[in-house]
């Protein structure tokens, strides 16, 4: 009898003390594939080390950045590893056969809070968010930027910061990083960081004003807000423009309702 899985967002087995991390999380911007290939045409990988196999939970015991040329070799190893006090998520597998009675088999084990980007100048930036494993909110994280020999060449740590948590942090394809960290109120500010880890632009708290979605960043290094929220006559789109630096909002416009 085939068996089948109905696996929730944060699934997967790991079958062994190390495992490449090449598999995304559809939504969760945290948790995509630790992956990326560099203008130098080489591939880079997070491996996440455990300590126990499944199905018993396993502990997780830090990770390491490996470069691959387009031939297979390996070019580096990430010297220092990540260490496993960065935080871990533990994930659950599902699964269910048919015609029993739904008792699921629950697979666990921990990985990596690890985000990548593959800079142009061939290093490698990795960012993590602290203690992620223990509760939500998230309130700090860290980036650590490798050169191309795979040596660690910058390392920075923010937060927390009195009751701030982060919204959402992701890389933009420049290779800057964005933050967005928010108050208990829902207020709003963002940090855009260079790929050594270094706060380039920081505005002040703002809101709430609707919904604020991912903040980008464009060719200027100008932060760029999206709202959305509701009128009596429908939905609007407001945008508001920052200087490179966040300290001044240089336009803001307001789109519909349609």
């Amino acid at each position: 009898m085939v068996a089948v899985a109905a696996i929730c967002c944060f699934a997967q087995f790991s079958f062994g003390a190390s495992k490449p991390v090449v598999t995304s999380v559809f939504g969760l911007d945290l948790l995509d594939a630790k992956t990326a290939v560099g203008g130098d045409g080489n591939f880079r990988v997070i491996w996440d080390y455990n300590v126990a196999k499944e199905p018993a939970p396993s502990t997780y015991a830090g990770s390491a950045l490996w470069i691959i040329n387009p031939n297979g070799g390996l070019l580096a190893a990430g010297s220092p590893t990540i260490p496993a006090s960065v935080g871990s998520l533990r994930a659950f597998e599902y699964v269910i056969f048919p015609g029993s009675v739904a008792t699921p088999f629950i697979a666990r084990y921990e990985r990596s809070n690890t985000l990548l980007f593959a800079q142009a100048d061939g290093n490698t930036t990795v960012v993590f968010a602290y203690n992620l494993a223990n509760a939500f909110p998230v309130t700090s994280f860290g980036v650590w930027t490798y050169n191309s020999a795979g040596a660690l060449i910058a390392a920075a740590n923010y937060g927390p910061f009195g009751g701030a948590s982060i919204g959402s942090m992701a890389f933009d394809k420049s290779g800057s990083f964005i933050v967005k960290w928010e108050t208990a109120s829902k207020a709003s500010a963002g940090w855009v960081l260079n790929e050594f880890g270094a706060v380039t632009s920081a505005t002040n708290y703002f809101g709430p004003f609707g919904s604020l979605g991912k903040i980008r960043i464009n060719s200027s290094g100008q932060q760029i807000w999206p709202f959305n929220y509701l009128t009596p006559s429908g939905f609007v789109l407001s945008l508001w423009t920052f200087d490179s630096a966040g300290t001044n909002i240089v336009n803001a416009q307001t789109f519909g309702p349609f």
